[in-house]
């Protein structure tokens, strides 16, 4: 099965052959009986945590400590979130599903520390088809551990409403797995940003066409994870200096300032205009 065109959920400027590799053949399938959206959805942990029955969280404190190796005050502030959890049954099904993926004590600790909710996910309805998806992707299972506890909040979004689109989406520029990947791993959060797809248009406003906005996505993809706002500002600013969109210097003074913050750009100039 294969899709003869990449599909944006705005009104795309062009459009990219691709196909879709077998293992991704089921999620494609899936896609297509409903049609998403990139916008952000309820996450499904969330609707996990909120069927939990009630009991004393008290349990949860020596386990968060003994299993999750959190320390007694990371312990005791983790399990008052879950003053209705009945029993440690799920929270061991999670630390026994990341670990058969690889996944090791650090990387937990660290997934906790940032998303405690995992404690209630499901793991086989929940986590288990959004790891498939990345490693289908090409991440190794000894890969899995660093890239998810890295962000984890990548498996707090819906499979089919927000990470299956979005890569569908960013294939349609990178043209292959491998250069979807290495985006995630050049910055994970944009996976899931609903800040790409706006900047990506304002890029292509000033010109840029694919083969470019593929360049500059794989190179600096944190260009692209500003506030759409503020990479208007830096264009216009990069503009004001004498460098225009069509110039090659273009893209790499926009993402040099970009790199910055405003005040720390502001600085430079003062510092460069004491030369004269």
């Amino acid at each position: 099965m294969a899709l003869t065109k990449a599909q944006s959920l705005s009104k795309p400027h062009y459009f990219i052959s691709f196909v879709i590799p077998p293992s991704l053949h089921s999620y494609v399938e899936q896609f297509s009986t409903n049609p998403l959206s990139l916008s952000s959805s309820p996450s499904s942990l969330t609707e996990d945590a909120m069927s939990l029955t009630s009991s004393s969280p008290s349990f949860m404190v020596n386990l968060l400590i003994d299993s999750f190796g959190l320390s007694k005050q990371s312990a005791i502030a983790t399990s008052s979130q879950f003053l209705h959890l009945k029993t440690d049954e799920k929270p061991l099904s999670v630390l026994t599903f990341l670990k058969n993926n690889g996944f090791e004590a650090t990387h937990i600790h660290d997934i906790l520390s940032k998303r405690p909710q995992f404690l209630v996910a499901d793991a086989e309805k929940t986590l288990k088809p959004k790891l498939k998806l990345l490693e289908d992707l090409g991440l190794s299972k000894s890969e899995l551990g660093a890239f998810i506890s890295a962000n984890p909040s990548i498996l707090t979004y819906s499979l089919n409403k927000k990470l299956l689109p979005s890569i569908f989406f960013l294939k349609s520029y990178l043209g292959t797995d491998e250069n979807v990947l290495r985006f995630g791993k050049g910055c994970s959060s944009l996976l899931v940003s609903n800040r790409l797809l706006p900047n990506i248009r304002l890029m292509e406003s000033h010109g840029f066409l694919v083969s470019k906005l593929k360049t500059l996505l794989l190179q600096n993809p944190y260009m692209f994870n500003q506030k759409l706002n503020r990479l208007k500002e830096i264009a216009e600013k990069v503009k004001e200096l004498g460098i225009e969109s069509h110039s090659k210097m273009f893209s790499h003074a926009v993402g040099c300032m970009s790199a910055m913050s405003k005040e720390t750009c502001q600085r430079k100039f003062k510092f460069f205009k004491t030369f004269g």
